[in-house]
């Protein structure tokens, strides 16, 4: 695998965290939660989620690589 499909997968990383992190943050306006009954309320911010975000988007890049699916979509 070369440079620039892990260079590409990381800018695919870093835009599908940009673009989850904005719906998760208009879902949480939209659909405010009440932890106040919770043994275990979630923290404000935890930066698993955001690291398990990036990684997925880097994964789906990097496997669409390898089983040629973004070679076959820019033919098509």
């Amino acid at each position: 695998m070369n440079k620039l499909v892990l260079l590409k997968a990381s800018v695919v990383g870093f835009i599908f965290l940009i673009s989850t992190s904005i719906l998760m943050v208009c879902l949480h306006f939209m659909f405010p939660n009440d932890y106040t009954v919770c043994v275990y309320p979630p923290k404000k911010s935890n930066i698993k989620y955001y690291v398990a975000t990036f990684f997925n988007g880097f994964m789906v890049h990097v496997l669409c690589e390898l089983v040629v699916l973004n070679k076959w979509y820019c033919k098509k």
